[in-house]
């Protein structure tokens, strides 16, 4: 971390001396690796360089995982690509760089996307609502009512992710309603903004359980429309509403 501060500081240095003697050399380029510069470090280096240009900063991740909090320069981390080097590099690179229009060849994002599920079951005539209350310690939304998911794992499509969540975490088989969804968004205080999106789920076989809950059951309409809202997750009673009606109407 010291090494990082003093090696920035440098490049602070140096960008105002030359801003000072003149502005056409204020456009320099830098990137920062912490090994020699011998073999296939110095491919790399010059492909750091080649995207900091024509001003910016880039560091390695894996030289230095933590970026010092005193310093005038604001990082994102990226996953790029590189011709000549087989895997990909993470970096740091300043928010000029990082705003840039970059095609999907040359950098791979990791953006964490969320995905749900709120599963329902017929018998004959009668729908039942699976809700589910998260335990105490839980930080976000403690003993609050909700439905089933989490994040979506890389390479895996939506229906993918539902489904392997209600296995996993509630030991029931569902079939995905693709056609019955809506999109939300978890934002917390100093985290970064994470996108999600939540279908209606049909119950096919197994006994809902979840060591992550406290109490997990069926419920019919009636029930649901009971309970009161603020014991769920914000708005999910109501989309969870909204799901069965639309469910209802297409299936009279």
């Amino acid at each position: 971390m010291q090494l990082l501060k003093i090696r920035l500081d440098k490049i602070d240095q140096v960008d105002d001396d030359f801003q000072k003697l003149c502005n056409s050399f204020s456009e320099i380029r830098w990137g920062l690796v912490s090994k020699d510069f011998i073999g296939v470090n110095i491919n790399k280096y010059a492909r750091l360089c080649g995207i900091a240009r024509p001003f910016g900063i880039v560091i390695e991740y894996d030289d230095f995982r933590n970026i010092p909090k005193d310093t005038r320069h604001s990082f994102v981390k990226q996953t790029r690509k590189f011709v000549g080097i087989v895997d990909d590099v993470d970096v740091w690179v300043t928010n000029e760089i990082s705003d840039q229009l970059i095609p999907r060849e040359k950098v791979r994002e990791a953006p964490e996307v969320h995905i749900a599920g709120l599963c329902i079951k017929t018998e004959g005539d009668d729908i039942k609502a699976l809700i589910a209350k998260r335990n105490s310690d839980r930080k976000l939304f403690p003993s609050m009512y909700e439905g089933c998911g989490g994040q979506l794992k890389y390479s895996e499509s939506f229906v993918e992710g539902v489904k392997r969540h209600f296995s996993r975490e509630m030991h029931i088989d569902v079939d995905v309603i693709e056609s019955i969804y809506s999109l939300y968004k978890i934002e917390v205080p100093g985290e970064p903004l994470i996108p999600g999106i939540r279908f209606l789920c049909k119950y096919i076989d197994g006994t809902p359980k979840s060591k992550n809950h406290t109490e997990v059951k069926w419920v019919s309409k009636d029930e649901l429309i009971k309970i009161p809202s603020s014991k769920f997750i914000p708005g999910l009673k109501e989309e969870f509403i909204n799901f069965l009606d639309k469910f209802i109407d297409r299936n009279l």
